[in-house]
């Protein structure tokens, strides 16, 4: 059955969820005091969620009673709105009578009364908020940074430290997510401001959207023989160190790294990101790697900003990996990268 209802959203429900809302045809998204979903003159409290499992997590509590919660509120329906869900991620919350939206068309919109669904009608739609404009690599290093540890309180002072950028470029990033809702400025301590970010998720959708955050700058395609993915790692790590080529492995090979296996992808091509002081050919030679035209086993990229090999650069059995969130902004431009980076990040970043 396909009937319009309608969705009133809170002032608290980030602006890019809102847009998604605003994309499908079955719904009508308003403004409103708090979360409800109306149909046929019924209203309901409705939770929205940006992933899957938190939203599962939550109505299994619900469902269960484990949570103390007021008549009205134990009736609240969950929706997810994110930009894409996978087919296993629609079917889990089907399963346990969730609703969601995202981008791509996906509906599955389920009350006590009425019930709207209906498939993507574009799986392979790549949805995108009007892209923050104005931020370099510096800004997106910076704010990587941020998100590594997202509830920590951070001063313009301790950003620039750790980071190595500018007290100006520092106070740029968190004026400009202080800007845009994205940061709260804690009671001042001193002459300093203390801020901290007010939604981890939010951030971390926001950056998807900074230009310069998903671009691949040089790229170099090239081949080396190793038995599996993880000899070829390293047999890298080891030339690299010989060399003395700064380099972090990225992508969904870095993916598998950081989540112990959690998150199964197919790894037929290994990206890796070279320090932007070492020109591509140089690594390659360096690196015993042969430059190709087709049939590559890796992927280099020039680091431009620093944005994985900014040191100190966690490693894993001597594989130097990128940062988490490099890896997820990475996994996205990898084809057919999204559905494992939605895994990675429920299983490895968790907003």
């Amino acid at each position: 059955m396909k009937e319009k209802v309608e969705v009133e959203v809170g002032s608290e429900v980030p602006a890019h969820l809102v847009q998604i809302l605003q994309t499908s045809p079955f719904l009508r998204t308003v403004q409103g005091q708090t979360c409800r979903l109306l149909a046929r003159g019924k209203a309901w409290p409705l939770v929205i969620h940006r992933q899957t499992a938190e939203a599962i997590q939550a109505r299994q509590a619900q469902s269960s009673g484990k949570q103390r919660r007021s008549s009205s509120s134990e009736q609240a329906l969950i929706l997810v709105v994110a930009p894409r869900l996978g087919a296993r991620d629609r079917k889990a919350l089907e399963e346990v009578d969730c609703s969601y939206v995202d981008a791509t068309g996906a509906v599955h919109v389920q009350t006590p009364t009425v019930l709207v669904h209906a498939e993507p009608h574009n799986a392979t739609h790549r949805w995108r908020l009007v892209s923050p404009q104005g931020l370099g690599v510096v800004a997106v290093r910076l704010v990587q940074h941020l998100l590594q540890d997202p509830q920590r309180t951070w001063t313009v002072s301790e950003l620039a430290t750790e980071t190595g950028a500018s007290l100006g470029q520092a106070h740029k990033v968190l004026t400009r997510l202080e800007t845009e809702g994205l940061l709260l400025q804690q009671q001042r301590t001193g002459r300093a401001v203390p801020r901290r970010l007010r939604d981890p998720g939010a951030v971390l959708d926001w950056l998807a959207q900074v230009p310069a955050a998903g671009k691949l700058h040089q790229r170099l395609k090239t081949y080396a023989y190793a038995p599996n993915p993880g000899a070829l790692m390293l047999r890298l790590a080891h030339a690299a160190h010989v060399a003395q080529v700064p380099w972090a492995l990225t992508g969904a090979a870095a993916a598998g790294l950081w989540s112990a296996g959690d998150v199964v992808t197919a790894l037929p091509v290994l990206m890796v990101r070279i320090d932007p002081q070492v020109p591509l050919t140089v690594a390659a030679n360096h690196l015993d790697l042969e430059p190709v035209d087709t049939g590559h086993n890796l992927l280099l990229v020039r680091d431009v900003g620093q944005l994985a090999t900014y040191p100190p650069i966690p490693t894993h059995n001597t594989v130097p990996i990128a940062p988490k969130v490099r890896v997820w902004l990475d996994m996205l431009t990898e084809p057919r990268g999204h559905d494992a980076a939605a895994q990675f990040r429920e299983a490895v970043l968790g907003y």
